[in-house]
């Protein structure tokens, strides 16, 4: 069980280049309320890097059969965040198990 502490930042890069980054695993999450998300764009110079619209990227991936218990206090359910160039929404119920803690690339704007 992973066990993502209050008022504690944890940070997730994340490259427009090569979005399929090793996702951080656990069997069991549970993120207590105040803890915060850092999502960094680490593509580097060089060409706009721009996800493919719909391409999924996972942060945590659950490998417990259940749910992500609590969000990140920064990073609700359902919300829209920007990372570099990159418009992502977030999903606490993505990935294969639908319990993963995933990113799905937007249309810019």
């Amino acid at each position: 069980m992973k066990l993502l502490r209050a008022n504690t930042t944890y940070n997730f890069d994340l490259n427009g280049r090569n979005p399929q980054v090793p996702p951080k695993t656990a069997d069991g999450v549970t993120i207590e309320i105040g803890a915060r998300c850092s999502l960094t764009d680490v593509s580097g110079p060089g060409p706009v890097a721009m996800l493919v619209i719909g391409q999924v990227v996972t942060l945590i991936k659950n490998t417990a059969a259940t749910p992500i218990s609590g969000t990140f206090s920064n990073l609700p359910d359902g919300s829209t965040v920007v990372v570099g160039i990159n418009k992502y929404q977030v999903s606490y119920s993505g990935g294969e198990g639908g319990n993963d803690l995933t990113l799905t690339a937007l249309p810019p704007g």
